[in-house]
């Protein structure tokens, strides 16, 4: 004889996840942290007032240079030649060299704030520039010096080509060794 026995009838059991309330499939999302306050843009204007402000409370001419940089960067050049001149006043080395680039044939870009390239504008600027302690004026002043006498001995580069070489005899005289 074989005993069948049947399995004992199950009771449920409680589980967990049947005490638990249903999940809503689309959960509303927590609202995100606000975004930081945007750090003010740098304008024209602000770096001009910075300059202005640096001018009554005697800043340095490293922060003017700075200033004449940002300016130059955003192609405020008019406003950028005027803190490079206040920077070189203040003892920038930096500054001069940038001005007399500005200048210098070698290096002039037409619609930078200067109208054309003044090869003694360069050269004194050049000469400040070195005063102030700006090693790479040297070179470049020698350079720009080079360019000059070879443009008055007729053998000149195309730098100097648009420029009036009358005028490059007397800026050899004064600036040149």
């Amino acid at each position: 004889q074989q005993f069948v026995t049947e399995p004992p009838e199950e009771t449920p059991v409680e589980t967990p996840e049947d005490t638990e309330p249903p999940v809503d499939p689309d959960p509303v999302a927590e609202p995100a942290e606000p975004d930081p306050p945007a750090e003010p843009s740098v304008t024209e204007d602000s770096l001009m007032a910075e300059a202005r402000a640096c001018l009554q409370d005697g800043c340095d001419g490293a922060r003017f240079y700075d200033i004449g940089l940002a300016l130059a960067e955003m192609s405020a050049h008019d406003n950028a030649l005027r803190v490079m001149s206040l920077a070189l006043g203040q003892g920038s080395g930096a500054a001069g060299l940038w001005l007399a680039k500005a200048y210098d044939p070698n290096h002039f870009e037409p619609g930078r704030g200067v109208s054309a390239a003044d090869p003694a504008t360069a050269l004194n600027f050049y000469g400040q520039a070195q005063t102030a302690g700006a090693p790479e004026a040297e070179a470049a002043k020698t350079a720009l010096c080079d360019g000059l006498a070879a443009a008055v001995s007729g053998s000149g580069a195309a730098p100097f080509d648009a420029l009036d070489p009358s005028t490059f005899p007397a800026a050899i005289e004064e600036h040149c060794p």
